[in-house]
């Protein structure tokens, strides 16, 4: 199938596609060397668009670019692209993964908002939240120039089953993986990063968790409901600050996550009992 080229240019405040406009029904687009920016709007509801070519000369992909590209599947941005705008992707549904280069320094906001078959994600740690993607089962956040947080809430209740977090975390917020209940792995390289209250609450099949025995700020139920979690990890977590409360203690709020909320975050909640968590501080 012939390979449409498409000629976008700026002229002062208004955006204009020189000749015809993109068609709605191309299914394959390859954008002109010479374009900088995707404006605003630039292949909004192109419902047959299944692949595009985008030149290491665009920058910024502007507001709503491919808005409601259904067929869309995989994207491949240049390392060039240093601003995505807000709603870029909305409603691309048949978006299975993306990968954001680390030239990214902004990302607008609903950028993936109903993708809903949008299972891999690669790109720096954002300060946006994912957690409305429900099949969202690989998450590599890469290394970043700039120290990053992780919201609150950022990628509560999706179906994540590994995640790595690079040494440029600096914060994770709270709930940040709370209720993920496929996930299984937890790998954190940050040594000072500070873990909100309940960061993976609720998940109950988390089974392995890798962290420096250098962080020492948690908040209130990190590991609660994770009744796979072994003792012998949180027997290695014993000197990290007041685990034995931090862990398993103080009163956890109400956010629906079925038997582990209502009575707060107990030690029955993190599989670990009293008399475990005295053993742990007198045996460290």
């Amino acid at each position: 199938m012939k390979m449409i080229s498409v000629f976008l240019y700026y002229d002062k405040s208004t955006w204009y596609r020189k000749a015809k406009p993109v068609p709605r029904n191309v299914t394959r687009v390859k954008v002109s060397d010479t374009v900088t920016v995707l404006p605003d709007g630039a292949f909004f509801g192109c419902r047959g668009l299944k692949e595009i070519e985008i030149p290491s000369s665009v920058t910024r992909i502007g507001n709503c670019a491919f808005l409601r590209c259904t067929a869309l599947k995989v994207i491949k941005l240049p390392t060039s692209v240093t601003k995505i705008g807000d709603n870029a992707f909305y409603g691309c549904r048949a978006l299975t993964t993306i990968e954001i280069p680390t030239s990214v320094k902004q990302i607008g906001t609903d950028v993936f908002d109903g993708c809903v078959a949008l299972k891999s994600i690669t790109m720096p740690p954002s300060n946006h939240v994912f957690h409305h993607l429900k099949a969202l089962e690989e998450l590599t956040l890469t290394e970043g120039s700039m120290k990053s947080e992780l919201p609150d809430y950022a990628f509560y209740g999706t179906s994540i089953k590994t995640i790595t977090l690079p040494s440029s975390i600096t914060k994770i917020g709270d709930w940040a993986f709370g209720g993920c209940e496929s996930l299984e792995t937890v790998i954190i390289k940050s040594s000072s990063v500070q873990l909100g209250d309940g960061v993976f609450g609720a998940c109950k099949n988390l089974s392995h968790v890798e962290m420096p025995k250098s962080i020492t700020s948690f908040g209130n139920g990190v590991f609660g409901g994770c009744s796979k979690l072994p003792q012998q990890q949180l027997a290695s977590f014993n000197r990290q600050q007041s685990l034995e409360n931090r862990l398993a203690a103080g009163p956890g709020p109400d956010f629906g996550f079925g038997g582990a909320t209502q009575k707060g975050w107990g030690p029955e909640y993190c599989g670990v009992t009293l008399l475990q968590i005295q053993k742990m501080r007198e045996h460290p």
